[in-house]
């Protein structure tokens, strides 16, 4: 008989390192198509392999099971998470919280750099120390930077509120599980997202490439014929019947859309879930200081008047719309995707990416400004921005500066974790208040 021959193609990372001794990988999420999973562990396997196994080989070479028992309680610990993820008020955070952090951002930047040069500003050097005065947080020094110990408790808190007792009391494991989401957040995420530069090209992409405006068409020369008539005549009558279809389509899907809502939800009685989109409008109104010009004032008070009275509908149905949005797994898979991509660029931890110059900071930071000056059509812009170009700019000018220290930005990024901590473990709420 023929040798048998193994298979060539080789196992993934994730089997070979995680569940070597493992016919299949066991799923780490319960309604979680497989392609998440197995993206979920790949990452896991990297991070362990590049932050664990480097200093653990050298303690010791024979000890194979160390890293699969990590795994272990990783995975625990992210299923005792999912029923945690699906209770938790994810709509409350996108279009209350948030905003609301935004909102009060943008107001104590404007006025820690009013009190700057004042006698308000009494020890208070910098525009960071004067943010810090108005902000202040346990997470934070005065000069803004984020102290690795806050961090490190509240993993190890969530730690405590995930794990069974026989995980938690084996330290060494978790001190080691600890340290690995310090490592990636402290060391690789939260530096790069708190830089101005990052945060306005993150902008610039969502917004994409501006609108090439349309040329208009030569008029022919000629004289207009029967035939020249008899066709636009009917290429009129084609693009009324197409857009009265397009609209006929737009209305029965929004309709179905509005009834299969209606029959899912419930009337809203949590007074925590009552006006809860109004603080998206009060954020508008704070990022474009629309309180500072009459017409965009008044547009304003309209605006928050129609919150009030659309609120019943509103609050019963965008919590709907932001939660099948954002609970899609879809998203999920590609934000792990594109995380392991900039974490894990070839199997490894690449090198720090290389910022940009502050020529090219200032070229990005121009293209937003005008990327958000032309946004807006010519029939709006004058009441909401200003009435000419350079008022505009002013107006964008004063939308981007809140977001443009790094110091400032280390605060709502603590106080976006608070709140996303909190909506997932309301225990630590309590700890705090005790």
């Amino acid at each position: 008989m023929p040798p048998s021959h193994k298979s060539s193609v080789p196992l993934p990372l994730a089997r070979r390192l995680l569940f070597p001794n493992a016919a299949t990988t066991p799923r780490l999420l319960s309604d979680a198509p497989q392609e998440l999973n197995d993206e979920l562990y790949d990452f896991l396997a990297l991070a362990l392999r590049a932050f664990v196994l480097p200093w653990w080989s050298k303690l010791t070479k024979y000890d194979k099971e160390f890293l699969p028992e990590i795994a272990r309680v990783v995975t625990h610990a992210v299923r005792a998470l999912e029923p945690r993820a699906r209770r938790a008020d994810v709509s409350g955070l996108v279009l209350r919280d948030v905003p609301a952090l935004l909102a009060q951002h943008y107001a104590d930047f404007h006025a820690a750099r009013l009190r700057l040069g004042t006698s308000y500003a009494a020890g208070e050097g910098t525009l960071a120390e004067a943010f810090h005065s108005l902000q202040p947080h346990i997470a934070l020094t005065p000069e803004g930077a984020i102290r690795d110990e806050y961090l490190r408790q509240a993993v190890e808190r969530v730690l405590q509120l995930l794990l069974p007792p026989q995980d938690w009391n084996a330290q060494a494991e978790r001190e080691i599980v600890r340290e690995i989401f310090v490592k990636v957040l402290i060391g690789d995420v939260f530096p790069r997202i708190v830089q101005p530069w990052f945060i306005q090209k993150m902008v610039l992409e969502v917004l994409g490439p501006p609108r090439t405006a349309l040329l208009p068409r030569p008029r022919p020369s000629s004289p207009v014929s029967s035939h020249a008539l008899l066709v636009l005549f009917l290429s009129a009558v084609q693009g009324i019947s197409t857009a009265c279809l397009a609209a006929i389509a737009v209305f029965q899907r929004a309709y179905h859309g509005v009834a299969a809502i209606h029959a899912a939800s419930k009337p809203v009685t949590d007074p925590a879930r009552q006006g809860i989109s109004r603080p998206i409008v009060d954020l508008v109104g704070e990022v474009l200081t629309m309180r500072a010009r009459f017409a965009s004032a008044m547009v304003l008070a309209f605006l928050q008047m129609c919150m009030i009275v659309l609120s019943p509908w509103v609050d019963r149905y965008a919590p709907h719309v932001i939660e099948e949005q954002l609970c899609n797994p879809n998203l999920l898979l590609k934000i792990v995707q594109q995380g392991k991509k900039l974490l894990f660029p070839n199997g490894w931890p690449g090198p720090p990416p290389v910022d940009p110059t502050p020529e090219e900071q200032v070229v990005i930071r121009e293209s937003l400004e005008i990327r958000l000056a032309g946004l807006l059509p010519d029939a709006v812009a004058p009441v909401l921005i200003g009435p000419d170009m350079p008022a505009r700019r002013l107006t964008i000018k004063s939308a981007i500066d809140p977001l443009t220290s790094v110091a400032c930005n280390n605060h709502l990024l603590i106080l976006v974790l608070d709140a996303l901590l909190l909506m997932l473990f309301p225990e630590m709420g309590c700890d705090a208040s005790s």
